[in-house]
């Protein structure tokens, strides 16, 4: 055969191997006499990796004479298993798309071992099987994480050959998340109120970042982290005008979508009102009763506390200018005059407690008077009023009456 024979075997009556001495020339010693042909045995023979297989015809021989051996040389089992994994795709989209994995290890004589698997990008196991053949279909529940999924398949047959293949796809995500537009509707005219409701919903295979309201081209609002598949709001002030409007949406691996543009027009006619505080709504009273005197704080000022005496502003469609006057002169109810040049005030748009010390003198015109200009809705505009008399003046309350007037931004009381 060629080789170096090293070790040699026989096949008793039972069907199972024994090992024989191999005595060289073909001959192999120490076969039980019962067990001689027409068994065979086997020789191996080393380092060519070749079995020889031995044919005995002779049908009888004692331990050590062995007269005609036949000889048929074989090869020995030295190829490795075949092993192959198929897939249907290279690269899948997340949240969307599955794939298709199939594989396969077989061999010639037999397979010892076989370990087929695949793992997430950080290496952690998704899928073990000791099956040599097999089919998995992966989808969504299943490809949880972006990146590179790695498949392996390893075999071993009886012989220790061994083989082993290797493959990969990758999970993405470069699907934009679709914005659609609910309210309002494309060429709107809004003429009741310039605080606009922009209502959108958004789809997504994955987490979405944020949205933008955008006006014009630019951004006006943005919001974080809304809710996918409901209805969302974005709320803003709009003044009179026409407008183009979408909402922009980006998911958490930065893909950007973006609706489609709308037109709405805001045309309100501005609307002003004002609400007097209860002790502002009553008469400005002053008791008078040590004179001559000097700033003398009118009931509601609350000296150097809060006033009692503010306005609230409510505007739509746009700001206000806001006007005070007297109606006439200061009086008792005796008829004593003090005259309106005597009675001053200070007001703050800020500070309940009326800190300034600047006071303006108070006049029966509004055009004379502008205590505020430009307040947008909700502004509050705080007062406190001061008299002054001389010495000849009788004592007495005296009071009169203020009048409050509020003009759109700019025109005239």
């Amino acid at each position: 055969s060629g080789g170096i024979i090293s070790n040699a075997y026989y096949h008793n009556s039972t069907g199972n191997p024994s090992e024989c001495i191999y005595s060289g020339s073909g001959n192999c010693t120490g076969i039980p006499e019962e067990e001689h042909p027409p068994y065979f045995y086997i020789v191996e023979s080393e380092p060519m990796g070749q079995w020889d297989f031995v044919s005995v015809w002779d049908d009888f021989f004692n331990e050590t004479d062995y007269p005609a051996l036949r000889w048929q040389e074989v090869s020995k089992d030295n190829i490795a298993p075949e092993v192959k994994i198929t897939k249907n795709a290279s690269e899948i989209e997340y949240g969307t798309e599955s794939i298709n994995i199939t594989w396969l290890a077989e061999d010639d004589v037999s397979l010892d071992f076989v370990l087929f698997n695949i793992t997430y990008p950080n290496g952690t196991l998704l899928f073990e099987s000791n099956s040599n053949n097999g089919e998995i279909i992966l989808g969504p529940l299943n490809l949880t994480t972006l990146g590179t999924y790695n498949v392996n398949l390893l075999a071993n047959d009886t012989s220790s050959n061994f083989n082993s293949t290797d493959d990969s796809f990758i999970v993405e995500d470069t699907i934009s998340p679709i914005v659609s537009l609910i309210s309002p509707e494309n060429n709107t005219l809004n003429d009741t109120t310039n605080t606009i409701d922009f209502l959108y919903n958004i789809s997504d295979s994955s987490s979405i970042e944020n949205c933008s309201l955008i006006i014009d081209g630019g951004i006006n609002k943005t919001i974080s982290s809304p809710e996918k598949n409901i209805e969302n709001n974005i709320t803003i002030y709009l003044a009179n005008g026409e407008y183009l409007w979408n909402i922009n949406c980006t998911d958490s691996h930065n893909n950007e979508g973006q609706s489609e543009i709308r037109n709405i027009s805001v045309n309100v006619g501005e609307a002003v009102s004002i609400s007097l505080s209860e002790k502002l709504g009553d008469q400005i009273n002053w008791t008078l009763i040590f004179l001559p005197t000097y700033n003398q704080s009118a009931e509601g000022n609350n000296e150097e506390g809060a006033t009692s005496y503010y306005i609230n502003i409510s505007t739509s469609g746009g700001t206000a200018d806001l006007y005070v006057k007297a109606n006439s002169h200061l009086m008792t109810s005796g008829l004593d005059v003090l005259g309106i040049g005597n009675e001053t005030y200070s007001f703050n748009l800020t500070n309940s407690s009326v800190p300034s010390l600047q006071k303006f003198s108070l006049t029966t015109n509004y055009e004379d008077n502008k205590i505020g200009e430009d307040l947008s809705d909700g502004a509050v505009i705080y007062l406190k009023f001061f008299l002054n008399a001389p010495a000849a003046q009788p004592a007495g309350v005296y009071n009169n009456t203020l009048l409050f007037k509020a003009v759109p931004y700019g025109e005239s009381p």
